[in-house]
C-alpha cells in the first residue's frame, strides 16, 4: 500500500473560491463550514493489484473447490476476523427484531455451497474465499440502509470486485463486499468494505459527485466500531426501516449515513425540521416520519420491544394512510376535475390531519390552519 500515490484532494469548490482545502472527504471542512456544495475532481488512482479480469486469475493459486483450505480454517478465521462475524450478525439480527426482514432471510453460516470456483476465477486471495463461508449473508433484494443493498456472495458472484459504473476490479483480492450501492443516479447509497489485512471497514459513496476510481485513501475505521455505530444508529431510529407490506425501504437522518452525502455534497444544505410556515408536503412528510418512530416507542423500542404488537399498530397506520391518499389521488385524476377541487382540498386534509393526529406531541401543523 505504501507503493501507492494519492492525489491531494483539493476541492473545486475552494480552488475556485481560492480558499485553502484539507480535502476531507465526502465534505472537507471549509466547504462543510459554509454548508457549500464539495465538489470533488474525478482522480484516477493506479491500485495496486490487476485491474484486467484476463491476468488476474493468475494472482490466486488453484486449489480444490470442494474441500475447505488447510490452512485457514474455522478457528484461524474466526480468531482473525470473528468481530466483523459477530457485529455484522447483530446488525442483521437488530434489522429482524425491528420486523424488517425475516429469519428465513438470513443464511446463516457456515456454508458449504460456496461457488468457490468463481471466487478463485474473480482472483479473491484464499483467507477471503475462507472467511466467506463465515460470513451470515441476507437474502434480501431491498435495502438495509439507506441507498445501500447487503452483497451475498451465494450467487452470482462475477461481478462481486466491480463497484463503478466502468470499473473492472474496482475492489482489492483481500476485500470483502458487505454492502452495495443501488445503481441509480440521485441515491446516494454507499458500497461497505472490509479490508481483511487492516479489518476496518470502508464505505465507498461511489454514486455521489464526490468520485473517485478507488477507496483505498477514504477514511476507515475498525469494523466493530463502524458496526457498532450502525447498530446504534438503529436503536436510537436515526436510521429507520420500516415495511408496509409491498415494499421496504430504510429512512435515515444526520448523523447516519449518507446525510453527509446528500446534504453537503449534493445539496450544500443542511436538512432542518420544517416549520409552521412550510409548504404541506414538507409537513407531511416530517408528521410521516415521526408518526413511524412514535410507532416503534410506544411498542417499547428498542430495549423492551412488543413486536407482535407494533406489527398491529404499524398495519392499522399503513391501511388508513393508504386509504386517505387514494381517495384524494382518485379525486385528482378525475375528469373532468370541475367541482372536484373542494373535495380534493378537504381528502387532502384529512391525509395531513390524520399524520400529525398519529405523530402526537411532536407533530408540526400548518400555521394556518
Amino acid at each position: 500500500m505504501a507503493s501507492v500515490q494519492f492525489p491531494v484532494r483539493q476541492c473545486l469548490t475552494c480552488a475556485s473560491n481560492g480558499a485553502i482545502c484539507d480535502g476531507g472527504f465526502p465534505v472537507c471542512s471549509s466547504c462543510l463550514s459554509l454548508s457549500a456544495p464539495c465538489k470533488k475532481p474525478k482522480t484516477e488512482i493506479e491500485v495496486p493489484w490487476q485491474k484486467s479480469p484476463t491476468s488476474q486469475s493468475c494472482e490466486v493459486p488453484s486449489y480444490d473447490p470442494n474441500h475447505d483450505d488447510p490452512v485457514f480454517t474455522e478457528e484461524f478465521i474466526k480468531a482473525q476476523h470473528g468481530e466483523l462475524i459477530n457485529s455484522i450478525m447483530q446488525v442483521y439480527e437488530t434489522l429482524r427484531r425491528m420486523d424488517y426482514i425475516e429469519e428465513s432471510e438470513i443464511r446463516r453460516p457456515p456454508h458449504h455451497k460456496l461457488p468457490k470456483e468463481e471466487l478463485v476465477t474473480i482472483g479473491l486471495e484464499p483467507e477471503v474465499i475462507a472467511l466467506l463461508r463465515y460470513l451470515p449473508f441476507l437474502d434480501v433484494h431491498d435495502e438495509i440502509s439507506y441507498g445501500t443493498l447487503p452483497y451475498s456472495y451465494l450467487e452470482d458472484v462475477s461481478e462481486a470486485r466491480e463497484v463503478l459504473w466502468e470499473g473492472e476490479y474496482d475492489l482489492a483480492p483481500w476485500a470483502v463486499r458487505l454492502a452495495s450501492c443501488v445503481a441509480t443516479p440521485g441515491i446516494f447509497g454507499r458500497t461497505i468494505i472490509y479490508d481483511i489485512r487492516t479489518k476496518h471497514i470502508t464505505q465507498w459513496p461511489n454514486n455521489s459527485p464526490g468520485y473517485t476510481n478507488t477507496y483505498l485513501d477514504l477514511p476507515s475505521v475498525p469494523a466493530k466500531v463502524m458496526l457498532d455505530q450502525w447498530i446504534e444508529w438503529l436503536r436510537d431510529l436515526k436510521e429507520m426501516p420500516w415495511s408496509d407490506g409491498s415494499s421496504r425501504h430504510v429512512r435515515s437522518e444526520s448523523p447516519a449515513p449518507p446525510s453527509g452525502y446528500i446534504d453537503y455534497i449534493a445539496n450544500g444544505l443542511r436538512i432542518v425540521d420544517p416549520t409552521p410556515d412550510s409548504d404541506q408536503y414538507m409537513l407531511d412528510g416530517y408528521n410521516k416520519v415521526t408518526a413511524q418512530k412514535k410507532l416503534f416507542v410506544d411498542n417499547g423500542w428498542p430495549d423492551n420491544f412488543r413486536v407482535e404488537e407494533f406489527r398491529v399498530a404499524r398495519e392499522r397506520f399503513d391501511k388508513e394512510l393508504r386509504k386517505l391518499r387514494l381517495v384524494a389521488q382518485k379525486l385528482v385524476h378525475s375528469v373532468p376535475l370541475d367541482g372536484h377541487a373542494e373535495a380534493i382540498a378537504e381528502a387532502e386534509a384529512k391525509h395531513s390531519k390524520f399524520l400529525e393526529e398519529s405523530a402526537g406531541s411532536r407533530a408540526i401543523s400548518k400555521s394556518s390552519r
